[in-house]
C-alpha cells in the first residue's frame, strides 16, 4: 500500500520539475500591487488587468510581472 503512495509522490516530484507538462488556457488571479489590489485574467492567450494603466495602454507592470512568473506555462502572447 505505501509503496504505491511513495511511487506517486516520486512521480509528482518529477512532474513538478517539468513545467512544460502544464499549459494554462484560462486563469483568474488577484495581484496585490503597491497601491491597490487588481484582478488579472488570462483568456484566449492574453493577460488582462483591472488597473487604469492596462485599460489605457493595454499593458501594465502587473501583466508583465505575471507573464514572467508564469513563463512557459501559458499558451499565449505577451500582453
Amino acid at each position: 500500500m505505501y509503496s504505491s503512495l511513495i511511487g506517486k509522490v516520486q512521480k509528482s516530484q518529477i512532474y513538478a520539475q517539468e513545467k512544460g507538462r502544464v499549459i494554462i488556457s484560462d486563469l483568474k488571479a488577484t495581484f496585490q500591487g503597491d497601491h491597490d489590489t487588481y484582478e488579472l485574467k488570462y483568456e484566449e492567450g492574453s493577460w488582462h488587468c483591472s488597473c487604469k494603466n492596462f485599460v489605457t495602454d493595454r499593458f501594465c507592470s502587473h501583466t508583465m510581472a505575471i507573464e514572467k512568473m508564469m513563463e512557459g506555462m501559458t499558451s499565449g502572447k505577451p500582453a
